[in-house]
């Protein structure tokens, strides 16, 4: 696990994506593109990277690249890569981005695509706001 919430992180040094990281959480960054070396693994069992103002995902992946959860939700995302359709074991979370905006007013095209991505723009992510407990750490914290 890798948590980096809310750490106005702007770049993601690749080195980053070199750790054995099954668990990462860039929520409440300010990153708005991703690399597109994404991993020394294979498989990621959440990378969560809502609210970032991130416009776009790769538009190709590292061969074998997999996650069971992508944690999308209030982002700036206008559009799913196509690698989302083979790539994605569980779920995607998309509530609050543009791309659900467009699947309310009836996107066909993109209904599609929320389809072949596991997408959801109806449920949210229950850690969503931070995976880091930091409500059960705060009465330790010094002043």
């Amino acid at each position: 696990m890798l948590y980096l919430e809310f750490s106005h992180i702007q770049v993601l040094p690749e080195t980053l994506f070199q750790l054995e990281v099954h668990d990462l959480s860039l929520i409440g960054n300010q990153l708005e593109t991703i690399s597109d070396y994404m991993g020394a693994q294979s498989n990621y069992y959440v990378l969560a990277l809502s609210h970032n103002p991130l416009r776009s995902l790769p538009s190709t992946r590292r061969d074998g690249l997999s996650f069971d959860f992508l944690a999308l939700e209030c982002t700036k995302l206008e559009a799913l890569p196509e690698w989302t359709d083979t790539s994605i074991g569980e779920l995607t979370y998309l509530s609050g981005t543009p791309i659900c905006e467009a699947a309310t007013r009836g996107d066909g095209n993109t209904l599609v695509a929320l389809e072949r991505a596991k997408a959801v723009c109806d449920e949210e992510d229950p850690r969503g706001s931070g995976r880091y407990p930091i409500a059960l750490m705060q009465p330790y914290r010094q002043p």
